[in-house]
């Protein structure tokens, strides 16, 4: 579990990630170039929370989140929040 400044970070379960695929095997591949924080948001994202409610779980502000979104989706060359999702849950499927 990653420990930000609000304590270890919650939604992380197995459950909510795909069959057979553990948060480390997500990260050691497509995801590697992100920092923990930038993953947080990612898993946020994938669950479909909007920037408000990502900021509240993560104990951030909405800009922050907003500013992780962007770094996000430089480093994965992608164009918008729905493909980070579409990104992660194919990678859990792929796992």
């Amino acid at each position: 579990t990653t420990m930000g400044l609000g304590g270890p970070a919650g939604g992380r379960e197995q459950a909510e990630e795909g069959p057979g695929t553990s948060d480390k095997d997500l990260r050691s591949t497509a995801f590697a170039a992100l920092t923990d924080r930038e993953y947080e948001v990612v898993e946020a994202v994938a669950e479909g929370l909007d920037n408000a409610e990502a900021a509240a779980r993560l104990f951030m502000s909405e800009g922050t989140v907003r500013n992780h979104i962007s770094a996000i989706l430089a480093k994965l060359g992608l164009r918008n929040r729905t493909q980070v999702a579409v990104m992660y849950y194919r990678c859990a499927q792929a796992g």
